[in-house]
């Protein structure tokens, strides 16, 4: 079943496309090396997280990630998976 959320997310995923094309022009002119570099760990972290949400679209009920060991939702508590038997309140 597709939802309005499904269009907003498909359009998200095309103005990242938009994104990574320019970033991509702007890696080609920088001056050096190392800058070059930093935006293309920006382009991949970018195209990381499209894969994200392309799996989100296929399955709405899977969080990417959740099946990991250590998978933590970062809503303020533990998801249980982690080894460490710290709680969250005590960690605080």
């Amino acid at each position: 079943m597709n939802g309005p959320w499904h269009d907003e997310v498909r359009r998200v995923l095309r103005l990242d496309e938009e994104e990574i094309a320019f970033w991509e022009r702007i890696a080609e002119q920088v001056p050096t090396r190392a800058l070059r570099q930093a935006i293309r760990m920006m382009i991949r972290r970018e195209r990381e997280e499209m894969e994200t949400l392309r799996g989100l679209l296929r399955d709405p009920h899977h969080l990417p990630g959740s099946d990991m060991p250590g998978f933590d939702t970062g809503a303020g508590y533990d998801s249980g998976l982690s080894s460490d038997s710290t709680t969250y309140e005590e960690k605080k």
